[in-house]
Parts: C-alpha cells; sequence; structure tokens
C-alpha cells in the first residue's frame, strides 16, 4: 500500500487526493487513513458517493469508461471536502486519470503524479477477431500466447479486453500526449528506468519527471520517493531527470519493433496528432 493511503497527509497539502491503482488492482473498501484521501473505483460510486470495493476484472473496463468514473468521484471529493483534487495514479491508473484530463472538464483537478505511465503506449497495432486489417496475424499469435498464460490464473487477462482496445483504437493520443502538459495542471511522472528501454529514442516528455533505477511500478513505496510526491503536492519542485536515460533508449531500440506510422493504418490516419514515429518528437501542435 502506497503511504499516501497508510499515513495521513501532511498539513502542507493543500489537496484531497484520489488514487488510481493500475492493471488487474483490487480494492476490498478499506478506507486510506486520512479522510482527504480516497481510491478511485473502477466500478463507481455508491449511492452516497463513496468508492465502491472493485476486483481485478473491473480494471479491463476501456480507458473513456474508466475517466468517466473518474470525473463522478472528483465531483463528489471535491464537493465533500472543498479542496482542489490531485490526482495520483499507477500504471492504468496513469494512464486513466491522463484520459481524463483529455476528455472531460478538469474541473477542481490542478495537480496530477503519474507513476509508471506507459510511455508512447499504442506503437503497434491488430484488428479485432473477424476483421481485416494491420496486425492481423500478430493478433492471432497474442491470443495464443494469452491464452497459455491464463490457464493458471484467476484473474484473466485479454488482448481484446475493453482497456487494450481502447489503448489501440486512440493509440495517436496515447502515443503523443501522456506526458505531456494540460493548463492549469501541475504534473510530474515518476518513471522508473526501465521505461527507458521500453521507449523509442527521442523525446518522451515534456512535463517535469522523476527518475530512478526501478522495475515498472518500482517506486511506489519508497521512502525517498514518497517524501519527493509529499514536496511536489506541497508546490515544490521535485524534477530528477538522469543523465543515462537517453542512452537506456538507445540500447533499448535494437529489441523493439518499429512503431507503426499513424498514417498507414486507416484507423489513425485521419489523426490531427503528430508522429514520433517519424519525428522523434511529442506534445507537436494538432
Amino acid at each position: 500500500m502506497p503511504p499516501i493511503l497508510s499515513d495521513r497527509l501532511s498539513d502542507r497539502v493543500p489537496y484531497a487526493i484520489i488514487v488510481l491503482s493500475g492493471h488487474d488492482s483490487r480494492w476490498d473498501g478499506e478506507p486510506s487513513a486520512d479522510p482527504r484521501v480516497e481510491r478511485f473505483s473502477y466500478r463507481g460510486l455508491d449511492a452516497h458517493g463513496r468508492p465502491l470495493p472493485y476486483p481485478p476484472e473491473a480494471t479491463h473496463r476501456s480507458l473513456d469508461s474508466s475517466s468517466a468514473l473518474l470525473a463522478a468521484q472528483v465531483d463528489a471529493l471535491h464537493h465533500r471536502t472543498g479542496r482542489p483534487i490531485a490526482l495520483f495514479g499507477n500504471s492504468e491508473g496513469s494512464m486513466v486519470a491522463r484520459t481524463y484530463l483529455e476528455r472531460l472538464p478538469r474541473g477542481p483537478v490542478s495537480a496530477v503524479v503519474m507513476f509508471s505511465p506507459l510511455v508512447q503506449a499504442g506503437r503497434t497495432y491488430y484488428p479485432p477477431p473477424g476483421h481485416e486489417g494491420w496486425g492481423v496475424a500478430a493478433g492471432w499469435e497474442l491470443r495464443v500466447l494469452f491464452w497459455l498464460a491464463n490457464l493458471p490464473r484467476p484473474v484473466k487477462d485479454h488482448p481484446d479486453e475493453p482497456f487494450v482496445r481502447s489503448v489501440l483504437v486512440d493509440a495517436p493520443f496515447y502515443r503523443n500526449r501522456i506526458l505531456c502538459p494540460v493548463p492549469g495542471v501541475r504534473m510530474i511522472a515518476f518513471l522508473p528506468t526501465v521505461s527507458a528501454a521500453e521507449a523509442p529514442p527521442g523525446e518522451y516528455s515534456r512535463i517535469p519527471v522523476y527518475q530512478e533505477p526501478a522495475f515498472h511500478g518500482g517506486l511506489i513505496g519508497r521512502r525517498a520517493v514518497e517524501d519527493r510526491v509529499e514536496a511536489f503536492l506541497a508546490g515544490e519542485p521535485v524534477a530528477q531527470p538522469r543523465r543515462e536515460y537517453a542512452l537506456l533508449q538507445q540500447l533499448g531500440a535494437a529489441w523493439q519493433a518499429p512503431p507503426l506510422v499513424l498514417a498507414l493504418n486507416p484507423l489513425w490516419s485521419a489523426t490531427r496528432e503528430g508522429d514520433p514515429a517519424l519525428t522523434g518528437r511529442v506534445c507537436e501542435p494538432r
């Protein structure tokens, strides 16, 4: 459990906070230590505006659907506390937070902390079953691999579940804008260095980043990192980029498949987004 859920907030933090956990997370309804901090529920709110417990399967919903649930929870928490809202997202939770900022009026949200967001997600594509297009063979290979991997698992993942398909359908946005600034919102991304091996060479962020050696999701719970989160929420600058990140991007490029150019996929070809696969840049004007 992140300390932000198990400890009380410092008095210097002016926000109420919603913590968005990642894919296949679960929550039994246990409240956080501070009433100003809530878990985001992938099932929504009860009749009293409180987040509902949820099982891992609930995290498989589409990002648009999750962001709509987040909008309702933001409004409810702001109404209850009277405070501006900060979002604390991990992995899929970061994607939900960023989708909310893009798709819906941000309302009282004025700060976002993203842990292990998927950097330039949606660099490939495969069509749904029964459809033709780029990646047909790769899609069926993935389905076989997932079927085998799911055999011993009580919670099944699937390459065509709504969460995955929502990333593939809106890949131009997720490839370009996850780590882009939003007017009026303070933002920071806490990136484990393993993200560098997953991101293609070139620009990947135009918001402040804090980078630390770790695997995906491995920064949450580290006391030094949590101190930086609190400092950020108190209004202090806490960015910490690492010099070796660009080198790790170059080294990781050797095992990555080239990103599918947006113009080649009819589903994406009408987008107004720039294409990092061609420019090496993100957050370009639409």
